[in-house]
């Protein structure tokens, strides 16, 4: 203002300084015009300042006031020397440390502008980043409905958190910052003063212990101070975004400001965990009315077709038609609990809008089935593959949508999560190591001995991934920790009790494909290696010439119903040597696309697309994971067929021919005792009837006798007697017997 009262005005007179509330076009661009005008010459220094502080934004240098705090003076001990001379030279953008206050080992990393992104952080385990948003223009807040700001941690490894504070400048002095003590410590500064650290939001701080001292100095006599005094308090405040998702994966931390009612605040990155970490900040101020609403972007159908074409158990392309959570996510539909805050904007249907989204805004009742969001990645069960006994190839449907914009870029990446125990050979026919899964087929009982005790489970030599040397001969070996791109190993041999060592993510942090850095930095794009032609027919893919382009092989139009064939294994890369190409593709706008993966093994994998905006900026679907069985997993080589057949077949012969010869042995004595019954039988009843004719005989004789004996010439005659004799058995002989001895 070049008013003569304003130059007249002695700073020591309590000159306020106050804005007019308009910017005028004549003065450099940021400047702003102010109006002098006299204060009340008793009012305290320390109202003084405050109020000074809080008209000045921004003024011609006039002097140099680096040198207003002593060395090792904190901002809050020098405050009361500052005069208004002083003041009007504050400035207040991000990280101008006029007065020398802020520690020399911490450094301030300024945002430049209302949107501005720190693209590759890195931080040592356990260390902070220290970052700075100040206002820089009213066009931001010149409006009723006022501005939003969001801050934005991205984690590519590790576990970055991020805290945040709005800025209190004490005395309008740049970069003093209030109200960041150490929680408990009676007004000491905190280590990352004047920035947050991991006790902002969590604990209750108070006023810096300068502050205190000034209200216990004038604490009137006969009453005593009581930190935090009468005038602050111990308050738990701003913004702690150090959290995990339900499996302790890091996490994408944002913390949105709906009204920025401060003019700056005070952002901390740490490195959690005790682990390294790497990732992107970000820092978006916006006008309210400035904010455009993000149109829903859904493929034209509801689910994908080439996934129905392929699949006997598809029920019905209609998301709407599933009544509970299994089918409707099986058919790759999303299941909502409840009405989701952005239905009401969704009912405001343009009249192009596709019928089935209309219905989808118009439909009541929750929970309900409806088309899934444009990040979801759908992985769907094969009823058969294309292999054949000696070469099988199990395969898994990934599918995905595709966006508005015929300039966006598509590659769908994975990584395999290998648990070191489920993983089997090319064909199926047995683990690679003999541990297993945990839960696989009660395969622990194998290792416990006669006697109960536990016995270590040793790598099999059917196959393995990497190889180790033990006592100079080279052996298979999976190697729990290892991260490399498309491999997230980790223990899951489990142990006697039959729980695994570790879970999927237990190493997380090594291990983010859910963020379009971390997806860069630890998958792998898939390679593909055929399509299906207009007729269905499979076509190997010309890798030489193809630009990825899809409708290049499409000249009538891409039919969703269509699907391309991929790998993803080092068998198929490497042993088998498929040619593929594993670039960016380009795709028909709101589409579905379905890839084949052929997967050889009983490991997990994680799949999801990495997109590639026109400006080069990267971004990604949430991604998902799916446990891949082995369907074919009894499919033998025929050598080994045939050998496994012969064995069956003996040991069945074996099994049959033993009750044969016990019954048959049974039977044989049976038969043996009814014969020696009757043949005794048999005998009994010769004899008897020998002894009957014999009585007879006998009988005869005698009456013979009686009649001769009285007859001289039959005296002195021998008569024949038949008798039974051992030497011929049952054959009687004839002795001479005189008529006396008979």
């Amino acid at each position: 203002d070049s008013s003569d009262a304003c130059k007249t005005c002695a700073p020591l007179q309590c000159v306020l300084c106050v804005p007019t509330g308009r910017l005028d076009t004549r003065l450099p661009a940021g400047a702003v015009l102010f109006r002098c005008r006299p204060c009340c010459s008793n009012m305290p220094s320390t109202l003084q300042a405050l109020s000074v502080a809080a008209a000045v934004l921004v003024a011609p240098a006039i002097a140099d006031v680096s040198t207003l705090c002593e060395p090792y003076e904190t901002c809050f001990d020098c405050a009361p020397a500052v005069t208004a001379e002083d003041y009007v030279q504050f400035r207040y953008g991000a990280c101008q440390d006029q007065l020398n206050i802020v520690p020399d080992h911490l450094e301030c990393r300024p945002f430049e502008t209302d949107n501005f992104t720190y693209p590759h952080e890195t931080l040592k385990a356990g260390e902070y980043k220290h970052y700075h948003w100040t206002l820089t223009t009213y066009a931001l807040i010149n409006d009723a409905a006022g501005a939003s700001i969001t801050f934005e941690v991205v984690p590519e490894y590790g576990y970055p958190q991020m805290y945040t504070k709005a800025q209190i400048l004490y005395g309008g002095m740049p970069m003093c910052q209030m109200f960041k003590t150490e929680p408990g410590g009676f007004g000491i500064h905190s280590p990352t003063w004047p920035f947050p650290d991991n006790s902002t939001g969590a604990e209750a701080q108070g006023p810096e212990i300068e502050i205190a001292e000034l209200e216990a100095s004038n604490t009137p006599s006969g009453s005593e101070y009581v930190y935090p005094g009468s005038v602050f308090s111990e308050v738990t405040w701003g913004f702690n975004a150090s959290g995990y998702d339900s499996d302790k994966r890091p996490k994408v931390h944002t913390v949105t400001i709906p009204h920025v009612s401060y003019g700056g605040y005070f952002v901390s990155v740490y490195a959690g965990d005790g682990v390294d970490a790497a990732y992107s900040i970000r820092v978006n101020a916006v006008r309210t009315i400035d904010m455009e609403e993000e149109e829903d972007d859904y493929a034209e159908a509801e689910t994908p077709a080439g996934v129905a074409a392929v699949s006997e158990w598809w029920l019905d392309d209609v998301c709407s038609s599933f009544g509970n959570e299994d089918d409707c996510t099986d058919h790759c539909c999303s299941w909502e609990e409840e009405e989701p805050e952005e239905e009401s904007r969704r009912r405001l249907t343009e009249v192009d809008t596709p019928a089935f989204q209309r219905k989808r805004g118009l439909s009541t009742g929750w929970p309900k089935c409806v088309q899934a969001p444009i990040d979801t990645i759908c992985v769907s069960q094969k009823d058969s593959d294309d292999g054949s006994n000696t070469s099988p190839e199990p395969t898994v449907l990934v599918s995905y949508q595709t966006g508005a914009d015929p300039t966006d870029l598509y590659q769908l990446y994975y990584v395999e999560m290998n648990d070191c125990a489920s993983q089997m050979d090319k064909n199926g026919q047995k683990y690679c190591w003999q541990m297993g899964w945990y839960t696989d087929g009660d395969r622990l009982k194998d290792y416990f001995g006669k006697e109960g005790e536990w016995i270590e489970p040793e790598w099999d030599e059917t196959c393995g991934g990497d190889k180790i040397v033990v006592d100079g001969v080279e052996t298979p070996y999976c190697d729990p920790t290892k991260s490399d791109a498309g491999f997230c190993n980790f223990d899951g041999t489990g142990s006697k009790d039959g729980t695994p060592a570790e879970t999927m993510w237990t190493h997380a942090y090594d291990c983010i494909v859910w963020t379009p850095k971390g997806l860069a930095r630890h998958g792998l794009p898939v390679g593909y290696t055929k399509y299906q032609d207009e007729e269905g027919t499979w076509q190997e893919l010309d890798t030489t010439t193809f630009n990825g382009d899809i409708e290049t092989l499409y000249p009538s139009g891409f039919n969703s119903s269509l699907r391309i064939k991929a790998i993803v294994t080092d068998y198929d890369r490497d042993f088998r040597g498929l040619a593929n190409y594993d670039g960016w593709l380009t795709l028909p706008t709101n589409t579905w696309i379905t890839c084949e993966i052929g997967i050889y093994n009983n490991v997990s994998y994680f799949f999801n697309v990495l997109k590639q905006k026109r400006d080069g900026t990267l971004d990604c679907y949430k991604g998902t994971s799916a446990r891949t069985k082995f369907w074919r997993q009894t499919t033998l080589i025929p050598v080994e067929m045939i050998e496994i057949i012969a064995v069956i077949v003996i040991v069945l012969l074996l099994a049959l021919l033993v009750p044969f010869i016990l019954t048959k042995r049974k039977i044989t004595a049976h038969l043996r005792d009814v014969y020696e019954s009757h043949k005794y039988k048999g005998y009994l009843k010769g004899v008897e009837e020998r002894v009957m004719e014999e009585r007879a005989r006998r009988a005869q004789l005698k009456s013979k006798g009686e009649s001769n004996a009285d007859h001289p010439s039959k005296r002195g005659v021998k008569s024949h007697q038949i008798q039974p004799v051992d030497s011929k058995e049952g054959e009687p002989t004839v002795t001479d017997q005189t008529s006396a001895d008979l």
